[in-house]
């Protein structure tokens, strides 16, 4: 009799940890190892900008999207990448780039930006770019069949190029400008297995960063998503996305502010091995 229970408890432990293994293999393998995201970024965006200037002090700011009748609803490519480095650890990757531009537009109001000052009525040519490049490193501190819980550090790395161009008078006069920040990043991330092939994931980060009132930098991400794979290793996804940041530069060579603010869905394609 003793015996017997032995046999049935092992078989039971047994038949248990073989469904564990196949519930864990039947959600793994449709997520790659290695995996590329490309879509269409389809956000809002509202850009900030002041620039000072050492002989007429502080600049005016302004929203850039407003000054120049730009159209703050727009399609942006991008590609993300996630590589699995082990079973708890994976790399995030990703870039894409606001390009924004306009050509002899009146403006509205006196805007001094840098050593220049542009009256009301001046024909102003303005061009705004941004390029993010994203690295993340995530660790999963729950990992189950259906869940994975984690954590993640990594570095958003931002190009900013601005400038205002506009005939004064005495020929063409410009103000160009441009900044690199590395902004690290801490947040939490989410998966939940919803049904087989169907992915629910979120992550969120926040850091802030201050030397004085004059030189400081915060950023806020939100990420939700929605991810299908219909065939092995090939999928779809939907994901909303907020990304604002704010770098106050007052005593850096750049010498102003900026701040971002872009939101919108992402439709994109998922193909990995």
């Amino acid at each position: 009799m003793k015996r017997c229970l032995i046999v049935i408890s092992l078989s039971v432990v047994s038949l248990f940890f073989i469904h564990i293994n196949i519930a864990q293999a039947q959600v793994e393998k449709y997520k790659p190892t290695f995996s590329i995201k490309l879509g269409s970024y389809l956000t809002s965006l509202s850009t900030d900008v002041r620039v000072d200037s050492d002989s007429l002090g502080r600049g005016t700011e302004f929203t850039f999207e407003d000054l120049l009748r730009l159209d703050k609803s727009k399609p942006l490519f991008r590609i993300d990448a996630e590589i699995r480095i082990s079973r708890r650890f994976e790399m995030d990757l990703g870039y894409y780039r606001i390009d924004q531009s306009a050509n002899l537009v009146d403006i509205d109001r006196t805007i001094q930006f840098g050593d220049r000052v542009f009256e009301v009525g001046a024909k102003v040519d303005g061009f705004y770019k941004v390029d993010l490049i994203k690295f993340n490193l995530k660790y999963s501190v729950i990992l189950t069949d259906t869940v994975d819980l984690g954590l993640y550090l990594g570095i958003n790395t931002l190009l900013y190029k601005v400038g205002l161009e506009a005939d004064l008078g005495e020929g063409l006069e410009a103000v160009k400008k441009d900044v690199w920040a590395p902004v690290p990043s801490l947040g939490v991330h989410a998966t939940w297995n919803i049904v087989p092939k169907l992915d629910l994931n979120a992550k969120i980060d926040y850091f802030f960063f201050s030397i004085s009132e004059d030189l400081d930098f915060n950023q806020l991400q939100f990420n939700a998503a929605l991810e299908y794979f219909p065939i092995r290793y090939v999928g779809i996804g939907l994901a909303y996305d907020i990304r604002t940041f704010t770098l106050d530069l007052s005593k850096s060579d750049f010498g102003g502010r900026l701040k971002s603010n872009t939101r919108g869905v992402q439709i994109y394609a998922i193909v990995g091995f």
